[in-house]
């Protein structure tokens, strides 16, 4: 299986397709005014603007699409050895990992909650999850104007083109080694890379290598194949995404337009006045007078 149809997987077994949607814009004030008023961990709702929003973890789930349900993760944390876990990774971290990848349930709104909660009485100035208050405090019913500053994403929505983009970057920078010391446990000095291929290679049948090797390069095209077929892909999604929002603007335009035209032209127009017929009658009997004489001429 291969590794984006791998991640694929545990998004949908996990539920959390919404997680890698792209993210709304992010309303800059609000997300300040949150801050101000949110003392952290525990306080389970903020005043924004004179309106209630909920941040407990219930609402983040509701948010999310996500069922509340047995979390094990947080209790598997618990009990786990902190000095077994050698790695550059917070204990945190690779705990959610080994979580995330095994299948355990996890109750995700805890875990954003507490983050919330430690980054606000941190007081550090950044502005986290700013798009996930912006939607809270939407949905809450805070007023929202048009002309607010907003903090737009650089990140758009994670696809299997983005997945398989760093795949394989990952790959074209090769595997990273663990470090090792400069003798093994039985004194000898650790053979290098060079060493290794050479042996590797002296040991294969010259058949069997290059039928591996033409297997490797089958597995880079076919990947370069992949990752150009999700390119066109998205750009299709992108495009077609920029027309839709075209016709909104052009059907909200219209609807503008319409309404400003009635609102600047409410009276009716009246028709031009007719002139009196004492103006016209001396025209009109000149006219008849002309009528006259040429009918007497024909005669």
């Amino acid at each position: 299986m291969r590794y984006e149809y791998f991640i694929t997987s545990i998004i949908t077994k996990h539920q959390w397709r919404q997680f890698y949607a792209h993210p709304t814009e992010a309303v800059v004030l609000v997300v300040r005014e949150f801050y101000t008023h949110f003392a952290g961990e525990g306080q389970r709702s903020v005043y924004v603007r004179g309106v209630q929003v909920s941040i407990d973890e219930d609402t983040i789930n509701q948010f999310y699409g996500l069922e509340d349900g047995e979390d094990l993760h947080t209790e598997y944390a618990a009990d786990a050895p902190a000095d077994r876990l050698e790695c550059a990774l917070t204990n945190d971290r690779v705990l959610l990992l080994d979580s995330i990848t095994s299948g355990q349930p996890i109750d995700v709104g805890k875990i954003i909650s507490q983050k919330l909660g430690a980054y606000a009485t941190k007081k550090c100035g950044s502005l986290w999850f700013p798009s996930l208050i912006t939607s809270l405090c939407a949905s809450s019913g805070v007023p929202i104007f048009d002309n607010e500053e907003r903090l737009l994403s650089s990140r758009g929505a994670i696809t299997n083109t983005f997945i398989a983009r760093l795949i394989q970057t990952k790959m074209a920078e090769g595997p990273s080694e663990p470090p090792r010391n400069d003798e093994d446990e039985l004194g000898q000095a650790p053979p290098t890379t060079t060493n290794r291929a050479a042996a590797a290679s002296s040991n294969q049948d010259p058949a069997h290598a290059d039928l591996t090797q033409s297997l490797k390069l089958l597995e880079q095209r076919m990947s370069h194949a992949e990752v150009q077929q999700y390119q066109t892909m998205d750009m299709l999604q992108q495009m077609h995404s920029q027309q839709q929002q075209y016709w909104n603007y052009a059907k909200r335009r219209d609807l503008a337009l319409n309404k400003s035209l009635q609102k600047n032209f409410t009276k009716p127009i009246f028709p031009f006045p007719e002139f009196p017929d004492d103006v016209l009658a001396p025209v009109a009997a000149k006219e008849a007078t002309d009528e006259v004489d040429e009918d007497g001429k024909e005669d």
